[in-house]
């Protein structure tokens, strides 16, 4: 059985508190995935495809140019859904002594 994912992406910008409709429609929405951000960028790793198979994939959205892109690198462990994740900021300082995980 399929559920009807909604594919539509909405956009919210916090200096202006508007939501806008996105010109880009997501044809490979998911569920229960979890989202992160880097730079300008959205990261949304894992979920549930539409017929409740678990994803591993790592999706990259850019807001600003309604652009998405698989990054190509699976999550370490296979695929599911219903992820948490947290985005820690990490300097240089942290790279150089190999603290990244």
């Amino acid at each position: 059985m399929n559920d009807a994912v909604v594919t539509l992406v909405d956009v919210y910008d916090p200096a202006t508190n508007t939501w806008d409709s996105s010109p880009y429609d997501w044809t490979g929405a998911s569920s229960d995935l979890g989202a992160f951000t880097e730079g300008n960028a959205i990261y949304l790793a894992g979920g549930w495809s539409a017929a409740y198979s678990p994803l591993a994939t790592l999706i990259k959205f850019v807001p600003s140019t309604s652009t998405v892109t698989d990054v190509g690198t699976d999550m370490p462990g296979g695929a599911r859904g219903d992820v948490g994740v947290i985005s820690v900021p990490i300097t240089s300082a942290d790279l150089a002594q190999g603290h990244y995980h």
